[in-house]
């Protein structure tokens, strides 16, 4: 009887080995998509010019009539005085830009300005008053009082930021939010950001105003690395980085890591994740010279998996050491 129970009991923990042994097969690491591995971008170093999540960015507004002398062109509200030469009545003291950015003028009526010099004004004014039979139409037009803005409105478009400068951080969404404009995408540059910036000042008010973006202090750009590594964690990137750097960062692999199946996964914009499993023992194996070419991008997770065999041993002291009384394992491998 107790020689039928020791076979069953050894057995049993034979099976027990063997399920444990197969179950470890599969390794820790979970069904990631193999994704095809994207371009190989190498232009940290040179991105001057761009713009990223976390940088700290200047907006400064300024009266575009102040910065443009010279070369004024009318903006709506501005108020011109006109007179046709020889022409009794033609006389107009206040003729105001309107909204539309139309002014009427004595005789031809409304005609639009908004946008043009007082030399273009007057040139097609006289187009106007030839098509009316005037012979060599001699016109008075004098450029009176231009739109004075309250400081209170630029104060508005900073937010009541140091005078005319507003100070913002891009977000983790890639965009920013101006007072009184709302949001814009960052993402795309400094110069893409001034004009789009710049645009919808132009629609809002006229063209009364112009913006410009300067970078303050850049963001820090940071992977993370999770997993069987002896320090994982957030690691900040301080140049171009490929995943075997990245690794060493972390303080490189534990003994009990399995460096062949390494998965790298990246989020776009909208948070979508692709994700590529990376040989990094053939890498080490090789000096580096690894057929996958891939960079660290910034805020990419690199998660390290165990090995098989290191998932079975922690499986054994699981499943059996732990649960297995001693005295019960000790009968089973006595004959």
């Amino acid at each position: 009887m107790m020689n039928g129970l020791i076979s069953m009991g050894k057995r049993l923990l034979m099976l027990c080995f063997t399920a444990l042994f197969l179950s470890a097969c599969a390794t820790e690491l979970p069904d990631f998509e193999n994704s095809p591995l994207p371009v190989q971008q190498a232009s940290f170093v040179n991105d001057t010019a761009g713009l990223r999540r976390g940088d700290t960015i200047e907006v400064s507004y300024f009266e575009r009539f102040k910065a443009t002398r010279g070369l004024y062109t009318l903006h709506r509200g501005d108020i011109m005085s006109f007179n046709l030469v020889g022409e009794p009545g033609s006389a107009a003291g206040t003729i105001l830009v309107q909204e539309d950015g139309f002014a009427s003028f004595p005789i031809v009526g409304q005609v639009r300005v908004v946008g043009m010099s007082m030399a273009q004004v007057e040139k097609r004014l006289i187009e106007l008053f030839e098509e009316k039979l005037y012979s060599d139409p001699q016109l008075a037009l004098t450029l009176v009082e231009t739109f004075q803005v309250a400081a209170s409105e630029i104060q508005s478009l900073s937010n009541r930021g140091s005078g005319d400068t507003f100070t913002v951080i891009i977000g983790d969404d890639g965009r920013i939010s101006l007072a009184q404009l709302g949001q814009f995408n960052a993402l795309g540059g400094a110069a893409s950001l001034e004009k789009q910036v710049n645009a919808r000042l132009s629609s809002k008010y006229a063209g009364r105003y112009g913006a410009s973006v300067n970078i303050v202090q850049r963001g820090e750009r940071a992977f993370f690395v999770m997993g069987a590594v002896n320090r994982p964690g957030r690691i900040v990137m301080d140049g171009p980085t490929a995943p075997l750097a990245a690794i060493a960062q972390a303080g490189g692999f534990v003994d009990t890591a399995a460096p062949q199946k390494v998965a790298l996964i990246r989020y776009n914009a909208k948070g979508e994740a692709s994700s590529w499993i990376i040989d990094l023992k053939t890498a080490l194996m090789t000096g580096g010279k690894s057929p996958q070419r891939i960079l660290v991008a910034e805020r990419d997770v690199i998660y390290v998996p165990r090995s098989n065999i290191a998932l079975t041993n922690a499986l054994v002291r699981q499943f059996i050491t732990n649960n297995i009384p001693i005295g019960i394992g000790y009968s089973l491998n006595s004959d």
